[in-house]
């Protein structure tokens, strides 16, 4: 593993034993590191302001910026799993850890996971649809067909965006 900082001490502190003691180590500045650019704030989705939230919360990093990798933030294999359970609980139910390192920056991972929110959404209220009886028969029809266009797309767009090609 390399190091993401280095930071120049003149002496290190020793406890009572002659060790090292960590504690009295000076804390380090990520956020010097991350280089947060406010324009950048101002234009989040809410995806990726839930993520930001997540990530500040898992990788005690109070300012993250959307475009820096997770490693460059100073995250640690423990974070990257407990922003995993976070996302797995408050975002969505099916992502995994290869998802996770494979779109390393908030700003990536907002942008593959946005459009499977989507073909959910769009398949929940296909069921909801369906299961719905007390309209008219043509009535129902209408309301299928655009439920399973809507839901198509969002498939679509899912896949198209997983093999990188644009809808």
């Amino acid at each position: 593993m390399i190091p993401s900082i280095f930071i120049v001490l003149d002496k290190l502190p020793l406890n009572g034993n002659g060790k090292i003691d960590r504690k009295l180590l000076p804390p380090h500045q990520f956020s010097t590191l991350t280089r947060v650019d406010q324009t950048d704030l101002l234009l989040l989705t809410p995806l990726e302001e839930h993520l930001r939230r997540i990530i500040i919360q898992a990788f005690h990093n109070e300012s993250p910026d959307v475009n820096i990798s997770f490693g460059q933030m100073g995250g640690t294999s423990l974070d990257t799993i407990r922003a995993l359970s976070l996302i797995l609980q408050e975002i969505y139910s099916k992502m995994d850890a290869g998802m996770l390192f494979a779109n390393p920056t908030i700003r990536q991972l907002a942008m593959a996971i946005e459009p499977l929110l989507v073909v959910l959404d769009n398949l929940s209220s296909t069921t909801a649809t369906l299961q719905f009886s007390r309209r008219s028969e043509s009535t129902n029809a209408v309301v299928i067909y655009r439920n399973i266009r809507h839901f198509i797309t969002g498939v679509s767009m899912a896949f198209s965006h997983l093999v990188g090609l644009s809808v």
